[in-house]
């Protein structure tokens, strides 16, 4: 399986997508069960987009070398699990060292000292990954079975691995 450049970047894009909405929800679920203002609610819900936002997105481009890396070592391997596998834990070790570099550099609201806060964070980077791959993934199938007017632009300079 190989993607092109465009079809990797959309699937990186959509993992970006993928990670900040998980985010939003690992947030805000808690704040419904709890009895919080809607005002608290909008200011967690601000805060996760002004922060999490830029930083996954960072986070993309950083790690987009890297997944073609990865996609290029895996295309003989026809066994999409594995892809969906390998770029789970990819995503999961993204997101791991992004908060060891906001741990580091002592970013305000990430602290060591709380280790469930600090998984919240890393928990969501392994589904995001895994759904960034599949809609390249599934982009790319649907492309090559419409046939060869759908392949222009396709080409195996053009291609860069799941």
């Amino acid at each position: 399986m190989a993607f092109t450049v465009g079809e990797l970047t959309r699937g990186a894009l959509t993992a970006s997508v993928a990670y900040v909405a998980m985010l939003l929800l690992v947030f805000l679920v808690p704040a419904a069960f709890e009895r919080t203002t809607p005002g608290m609610t909008v200011v967690v819900l601000g805060m996760v987009i002004a922060y999490a936002l830029p930083i996954t997105l960072l986070a993309m481009l950083l790690g987009l070398a890297p997944a073609y890396l990865i996609g290029r070592a895996l295309r003989t391997v026809r066994a999409v699990w594995v892809h969906l596998g390998v770029f789970a834990v990819y995503g999961a070790l993204v997101a791991a060292a992004t908060m060891a570099i906001l741990l580091l550099t002592g970013f305000p609201f990430v602290s060591a000292d709380a280790p469930a806060g600090v998984l919240l964070f890393v928990g969501p980077g392994a589904p995001a990954a895994a759904i960034g791959w599949w809609r390249a993934y599934r982009t790319a199938t649907r492309v090559r079975s419409a046939g060869p007017r759908a392949l222009v632009g396709h080409g195996p300079d053009d291609h860069a691995a799941p």
